[in-house]
C-alpha cells in the first residue's frame, strides 16, 4: 500500500506533510511512502530547491523544460509518472510490488490535486484512491476514483463551507471540530526539523496564542485506514457530521460559551475541553494557519472536573466512541487516553504551561 505525497512547497522548500504528520502510524502499519516534488519551487528555486540544496545528487534535474515552462504545467505529468515508475519499476521500493496507490496532498499540494484529480486522473487512471487535507475542490462528481477530503474548522472559517459537496459513493467530506490547519503537535515536530536545516524560524507574533492543540493525526491516520477499506473491500468511510454553518456568505459559524463551534469529528480536545482550541487567529504570516489555543483558567478546569477520574472517563467515554464511529484507530485511542491518565487534570498540582 503506497502513499504518494505531492509535497507542499508553500514554504519555499518541499514538505512532507503527511509524512511528518503520520509517520509512526505508516511504519506501524507497513506502508510504503514515496514523496514527489513536482514544482520548480521544491526542485529548482534557490535557496532551498533541490538542485541548489545538493547540485552533486539533483543537479541535473530540470522542471522547466530548460526554463521556458516555469509556470508548474509539467507538475500533473511529473506526478503521473512517478506513479507510474512506482508501479512498473520495485526496485525503487526494495524490490515491494505496490498493490494500491494513493496520492495524497495537503493545503497547495491538495489545491493542486484538484485539477489533477478532476482532468488526468480520468485520462490515464495512475491512482487507486485520492486524501487529500485541508484543502481541495471542488470535485467532479462522475468519476469512480474514490477520494476522502479532511479539512479541519480552519477552512471552514476560511470559506471553505460555501463550496461543500454531499457524500456519495465516490467522495467522503470529514471535518475536525476545533482543529487548524496544522496543529500545535505537528509544528512541535516539524520545528527540530527547521533548526537542524538551518530553515527560518516561525513566527509566532499572533493575535491569540496559537496553535490549536486538536491533534490531526488522529482523524488522519483513521482517514488512510478507511480508504484502503474503501478501495478493497467496497467499504465506504463513515459518514461525519459537517461542522454546523448558519450562513456561507459572510461565513457565520456558531459557538458554544467555551468558543466552541458544534458538529464536525469532535476529538477529546473539544469534547472534554480544558481549552478553547479553534481554527482562527489573526492575519500576520501564517497566523491564519495556525489557528489558537486559550487554556480555560485552572478554577475553570476545577469545577468541570472536579477529580481526575472524572476528566479519564468523560476522555475515555468520547474516544471509545470516536473509535467506534471509525474516526480515530485502536492505538491512537490507546495513546489519547493514556495522556489524560497522565495529566493533572482534576488533581491539585498546577497544569504544565503549553
Amino acid at each position: 500500500m503506497v502513499l504518494v505525497e505531492w509535497v507542499n512547497v508553500t514554504s519555499g522548500y518541499n514538505l512532507d506533510l503527511h509524512w511528518q504528520a503520520s509517520r509512526e502510524y505508516l511504519t506501524r502499519h507497513g506502508y510504503a511512502y514515496v514523496g514527489v516534488s513536482a514544482q520548480r519551487v521544491g526542485v529548482q528555486q534557490a535557496p532551498y530547491g533541490l538542485t541548489v540544496w545538493s547540485p552533486t545528487r539533483y543537479g541535473t534535474l530540470d522542471v522547466t523544460a530548460g526554463g521556458t515552462i516555469t509556470d508548474d504545467s509539467l507538475s500533473y505529468d511529473i506526478f503521473s509518472q512517478a506513479g507510474r515508475a512506482i508501479r512498473s519499476h520495485p526496485e525503487l521500493l526494495g524490490g515491494l510490488r505496490s498493490r494500491i496507490l494513493i496520492a495524497v496532498g495537503a493545503s497547495q499540494s491538495a489545491s493542486r490535486l484538484t485539477p489533477y484529480y478532476n482532468s488526468i486522473q480520468p485520462l490515464h487512471r495512475i491512482y487507486d484512491a485520492f486524501l487529500l487535507h485541508v484543502g481541495g475542490g471542488p470535485f467532479r462528481t462522475d468519476m469512480s476514483t474514490k477520494l476522502l477530503r479532511i479539512n479541519t474548522e480552519r477552512e471552514i472559517v476560511a470559506g471553505q463551507a460555501a463550496i461543500r459537496q454531499p457524500d456519495s459513493n465516490i467522495f467522503r467530506s470529514w471535518e475536525i471540530a476545533g482543529a487548524s490547519h496544522v496543529d500545535y503537535w505537528y509544528m512541535t515536530y516539524r520545528q527540530g526539523l527547521v533548526a537542524r536545516d538551518g530553515l527560518a524560524p516561525f513566527n509566532y507574533q499572533c493575535d491569540k496564542q496559537p496553535l490549536s492543540h486538536a491533534n490531526n493525526k488522529y482523524v488522519l491516520n483513521a482517514g488512510y485506514d478507511q480508504l484502503l477499506d474503501w478501495v478493497l473491500r467496497n467499504r465506504p468511510p463513515s459518514v461525519a457530521q459537517p461542522i454546523v454553518v448558519t450562513s456561507v456568505s459572510p461565513t457565520v459559524i456558531p459557538r458554544d460559551t467555551n468558543g466552541l463551534v458544534s458538529g464536525g469529528i469532535r476529538l477529546a480536545t473539544v469534547e472534554v475541553p480544558t481549552a478553547t482550541n479553534d481554527g482562527v487567529n489573526g492575519s500576520t504570516g501564517f497566523c491564519n494557519l495556525y489557528g489558537s489555543h486559550t487554556p480555560f483558567p485552572d478554577s475553570k478546569v476545577q469545577q468541570l472536573y472536579p477529580n481526575h477520574q472524572r476528566y479519564v472517563n468523560a476522555v475515555s467515554e468520547v474516544t471509545q466512541k470516536n473509535f467506534r464511529d471509525r474516526f480515530i484507530v485502536s492505538e491512537d485511542a490507546a495513546e489519547i487516553i493514556d495522556a489524560a491518565e497522565d495529566s493533572t487534570i482534576g488533581t491539585n498540582v498546577p497544569r504544565p504551561v503549553p
